[in-house]
């Protein structure tokens, strides 16, 4: 068995094994633009942040929790420095908080590709070198 790629179609006892590439992950060169820019206005999340600490009586736990399950808002700082990269665009935080959040796509990911790629088909593209995984369309899949 080489380190590359299983070649025997058959083990010592006769069974079938499956040939398969081995993959390592390759981290990019270059920063890839995230799907989406997320815009807070500061102002807006400092008051709504007062008036929840009047509210929940000073409980820091119940203030501090934000909408965001994915951690856009769980930085050092919180909603005054969104992490837009772990943004996946399910529009929680704008629809709880719309005075706070917005959510638009990011216009420097839709400058990526050109006449024959699409900015989806340079992020396939980009999954595919990353993690050496081609990724499954259709059936079902995500």
């Amino acid at each position: 068995m080489s380190i590359l790629a299983t070649t025997d179609l058959a083990d010592d006892a006769g069974r079938y094994s499956r040939y398969r590439i081995e993959s390592h992950h390759a981290p990019d060169l270059s920063p890839h633009p995230p799907r989406f820019a997320v815009k807070v206005s500061r102002l807006a999340l400092a008051r709504l942040l007062l008036r929840e600490l009047v509210e929940h009586r000073g409980n820091l736990r119940v203030v501090l929790s934000r909408p965001c399950v994915y951690g856009v808002f769980s930085g050092p700082v919180g909603g005054f420095a969104p992490r837009e990269r772990l943004c996946v665009g399910c529009l929680r935080c704008t629809v709880e908080y719309p005075d706070v959040v917005q959510i638009r796509p990011n216009p420097d990911r839709e400058r990526l590709g050109d006449a024959f790629l699409r900015p989806d088909d340079v992020d396939a593209i980009l999954y595919e070198a990353r993690s050496g995984r081609v990724p499954v369309r259709g059936t079902g899949f995500p």
